[in-house]
């Protein structure tokens, strides 16, 4: 499990992480405006919600999850 949790403080509801995610790890509560954490045992750690995040919101555990990519 990589995904720890979302800031609140510096969550800004885009949606990024919840549209990003190819195992559907997140929910996103419509009304707060704020995604979810909602199945964090299905996480395989690919980092695309950590990395594409415009905030750096979302807390991920990089020691359990897959190498971060490098740009060539």
């Amino acid at each position: 499990m990589a995904v720890r949790k979302v800031d609140q403080d510096l969550c800004i509801g885009c949606g990024v992480c919840y549209l990003c995610c190819p195992e559907d790890v997140y929910g996103f509560d419509v009304e707060k405006r704020f995604p979810v954490v909602k199945y964090p045992k299905d996480c395989v750690g690919c980092l695309f919600c950590g990395l594409l995040c415009p905030t750096n919101a979302i807390s991920v555990n990089t020691a359990k999850g897959r190498k971060v990519p490098q740009a060539i």
